[in-house]
Order: C-alpha cells, then structure tokens, then sequence
C-alpha cells in the first residue's frame, strides 16, 4: 500500500494526542488516589478521636452516669447483631452530630451480667432533611426499625469489636445476644 504525503504526521498527531491523553488519564487517577489516601487518613484520625472519646464508656455505669440509657433489648438481625443500645436523650433531641459524643453506645452482653462496649452509633431524626454525614459516609434511612424507633437516619461505628463486614456496617456476626 502506498503512502500518501503527510500520512507520516498525521500518525505521529494521532500518537500524540493518544500519548496526551494516557498523561491526563495517569494524572486524574493520581489525584484521585491521593484524595482517597487523604479522605482515608482523616477517616483513620477521627476513629482515633472517638475511640479516645468514649473510652471511660467501656464501663456501663460511667455511660449511665454520662445520660446513656438502656432502650431496648439485644438487636440481631440478619447477618449478626448489633448489641443493646443506650442511648443519650439530650444528645439525640440536639440536631447538631459531634464525633465525641455519638447519641447510642452498643454494648454486648456479658455471661456474668454486665456489658461489653462494642460499637458506637450517631443518630439524627428525620425532619425531611437530606441524610446526614460522618467519616465520608452517609447515614442510612430514614428508618424505624419496624415501628420501633422514631424515623430516624444512623451510622454504626464498630470502634472496639471488629466487624468482618466493615467498620461502618449495621450488623456484626461477632457480636452475640446470647451472653456466653
């Protein structure tokens, strides 16, 4: 096949411009893994700053004397459980979510009667408004639980046990009702 005149530049313009647009490509994805290491890295300090936080709620009558209450029994669900929870009425009635004070402790219960701490959960009532976020996440719901609970959004945060499912999952397969 015969070459025409200015074939040779135009392949070259088409390398080029395929060379260009491999650099921009390597380019987006590095600033892309570098917001995701950053986003990661802010995520990994403010696990730190609640697990500092609610460290002294390890002992369930410091929680109970902080305002945490017992609502309800041990939830299981489909893929574990999340624990009984207690929750902080004056924190759940203020909109405003801070990473020290989350509104429920989980606590799993304990052969001798007491209460482990497991998990940590930040709850906001549903008024409408867009679902809520912490650690880069989105809240899920609204939900109730079956009628059991207000509308509400929430976000799970296993800080003591660790979830195969994730840090940020609803349910723990490593956490049981049934007090060993």
């Amino acid at each position: 096949m015969r070459q025409r005149p200015g074939d040779e530049i135009v392949a070259a313009m088409i390398t080029r411009q395929r060379i260009a647009a491999l650099i921009a490509c390597l380019s987006l994805l590095a600033v892309v893994a570098a917001a995701a290491g950053a986003d990661s890295a802010k995520t990994e300090r403010q696990l730190k700053q609640v697990k500092q936080a609610t460290a002294r709620f390890k002992d369930v009558a410091k929680a109970e004397a902080a305002g945490y209450a017992a609502v309800g029994e041990c939830v299981t669900g489909p893929s574990g459980a999340m624990g009984v929870p207690y929750l902080n009425a004056a924190l759940l009635g203020d909109p405003k979510l801070d990473l020290k004070k989350p509104e429920l402790l989980l606590y799993e219960p304990q052969a001798d009667g007491g209460m482990k701490l497991v998990a940590v959960e930040w709850m906001q009532l549903d008024s409408g408004q867009r679902a809520p976020r912490l650690f880069g996440r989105r809240f899920i719901g609204p939900l109730n639980h079956n009628g059991t609970a207000p509308w509400h959004f929430d976000l799970h945060v296993w800080t003591i046990r660790k979830n195969p499912r994730g840090t940020f999952a609803q349910y723990n397969r490593r956490v049981s009702c049934d007090a060993a």
